[in-house]
C-alpha cells in the first residue's frame, strides 16, 4: 500500500522557549486578526493622512480653537493690575500721523516719563531696526537715563541678505544673549540664519526680545506666540519670555529650556516651571 506524503509540520516558539505545533484553528486566527484589527486601523490611518494633507483637519482645528478661546473669555480671571498695555490710539494717529512715521523723539520722551512710575520693565512690541542717526542717540540716551529696564523688539530675517548673524560684530556689541541650556530637537524651532535687530545705539542700551508670531498657512491668523526662536545655531527668548526674565532678574544662564515640555527658571529668588 502506497503511503501518502505528509505535510511538514509548522512550529512556533512558545513562551517557555519550547516548540509548539500550530493547529488548524490557530492558523485560521492570523487572517481573522488581520481582517478585524490591522486592516481597519490601516484604513483609518490612510483616511486621516489624506485629510491632513488636504488641510481639512488643520482648518477644523483652527475653527474649534477660535471658538474655545471665545467661550473662555467670560470665565477668565482679570488681568494682573500691575500690568499696563499702552497703545497708539486714534487721537494720536490723527495728531501725529501713522505711527511708523513718528520721530523717535516721542519714544524718548515716553521713556523719560517712565522714570516717574518706575515699572520693572517696559517692553516695546515695535521694531526699531532702521537706523536714524539724527534720532537714535536721543532715544538711546533717554532709555539709559530713565533707569528703567527696556526691551526692544527683534525678528527673524525672512529674506536672504537681510539682518545679521548671531556671531556678527553688531550682534556681539548688543545686549543679545543666547540661552545655552537647551535640550531637545532644535530643528523644530522656528528659525532663520540672520535676525533684524534694533539699530546699533538702541541695541546697546536695551534688552532684546524677538516678536515672531507665525501666521497660519490657511488663513493668516496668528494663533501661536513662541517663547524661543533660533538664529543660526543659537536660541534666543521672545519678547514675552524676555519680559519675565528682566522682571524677575533672571540671567540667561539660569534658564533651562526643555523643548516640547517646559521652560525652567532658576533665579536666586524665583523658581518657576
Amino acid at each position: 500500500m502506497q503511503r501518502q506524503p505528509r505535510a511538514a509540520p509548522i512550529f512556533a516558539l512558545a513562551p517557555s522557549g519550547t516548540q509548539q505545533r500550530l493547529t488548524p484553528a490557530m492558523k485560521k486566527t492570523a487572517p481573522k486578526f488581520l481582517r478585524e484589527h490591522l486592516l481597519p486601523a490601516a484604513a483609518f490611518f490612510a483616511v486621516a493622512l489624506g485629510l491632513s494633507l488636504m488641510g481639512w483637519l488643520d482648518h477644523l482645528e483652527n475653527l474649534t480653537l477660535d471658538k474655545r478661546t471665545q467661550w473662555r473669555v467670560p470665565y477668565q480671571l482679570p488681568a494682573d493690575e500691575r500690568l499696563a498695555v499702552v497703545g497708539f490710539g486714534q487721537p494720536s494717529l490723527d495728531h501725529f500721523g501713522a505711527w511708523n512715521t513718528w520721530h523717535r523723539f516721542f519714544h524718548g520722551r515716553f521713556s523719560e516719563l517712565m522714570t516717574t512710575l518706575k515699572p520693572s520693565v517696559v517692553a516695546w512690541d515695535i521694531l526699531f531696526v532702521d537706523r536714524y542717526p539724527s534720532e537714535d542717540p536721543d532715544f538711546a540716551k533717554s532709555i539709559k537715563d530713565s533707569g528703567v529696564n527696556v526691551i526692544l523688539g527683534a525678528m527673524r530675517a525672512d529674506h536672504k541678505g537681510e539682518g545679521v548673524s548671531a556671531d556678527d560684530e553688531l550682534a556681539k556689541a548688543s545686549t543679545l544673549q543666547p540661552l545655552s541650556d537647551v535640550a531637545g530637537d532644535r530643528g523644530k524651532i522656528r528659525s532663520a540664519d540672520t535676525a533684524l535687530l534694533p539699530s546699533s545705539e538702541l541695541a546697546q542700551v536695551a534688552k532684546i526680545g524677538f516678536v515672531d508670531t507665525p501666521p497660519s498657512a490657511l488663513d493668516g491668523v496668528r494663533r501661536v506666540a513662541p517663547l524661543v526662536v533660533r538664529i543660526g545655531d543659537k536660541i534666543f527668548p521672545t519678547l514675552s519670555l524676555q519680559s519675565l526674565l528682566v522682571h524677575w532678574h533672571i540671567r540667561s544662564e539660569q534658564v533651562q529650556v526643555l523643548l516640547g515640555d517646559a521652560i525652567i527658571l532658576n533665579g536666586e529668588t524665583i523658581k518657576r516651571r
